[in-house]
């Protein structure tokens, strides 16, 4: 490709050296979402993200997850608590308590540029930092082994209500 370009003052055309444009070959992560997003709370996550141009997954291949430091992740978590493209993991997914990462292995192949759903329910274990802030997690996989950050995401103070007090004198 090459593009062209003149000013006011510069009337005629000025042709740039030839460029091109390629497909990401990274994973982006698209959103990261809590739910619900309240401090200690087991939760649930959504992630989404897009694979690059060169990396297809197979099935069998594996996403790896990152949570923040101050995210309890479990010992054990059941595959069919982790969906992939609203496939429940078929395999149960390998957790490490101390680095807090989780590695699922995919259920479906999902194409080169393909998206990805990546779904933990609110009873696979995951538990929400204990300080309300904005947090990160990375995600690689087996084919894209560069760990990629997504958009923060809020973990929000516990909300509690308590009802009218209503008194009966005796």
């Amino acid at each position: 490709h090459t593009l062209q370009v003149k000013t006011s003052a510069e009337t005629t055309d000025d042709t740039s050296p030839s460029y091109a444009i390629t497909a990401s070959t990274t994973l982006a992560i698209t959103s990261a979402l809590p739910n619900p997003s309240a401090i200690n709370a087991d939760a649930g996550y959504v992630i989404a993200f897009q694979l690059g141009s060169a990396s297809p997954l197979a099935i069998g291949d594996q996403i790896i997850v990152d949570f923040d430091d101050l995210t309890g992740v479990p010992a054990l978590m059941s595959g069919g608590d982790v969906r992939v493209n609203n496939t429940a993991a078929t395999i149960a997914p390998f957790t490490d308590v101390v680095s807090k990462q989780v590695t699922v292995t995919t259920p479906v192949a999902v194409s080169a540029n393909g998206s990805v759903t990546l779904v933990f329910a609110n009873i696979a274990g995951l538990t929400n930092p204990s300080s309300a802030a904005t947090y990160l997690l990375n995600v690689s996989t087996n084919v894209q082994p560069a760990p990629q950050t997504s958009p923060t995401f809020a973990i929000t103070p516990a909300t509690s209500s308590i009802g009218a007090a209503s008194v009966t004198p005796s």
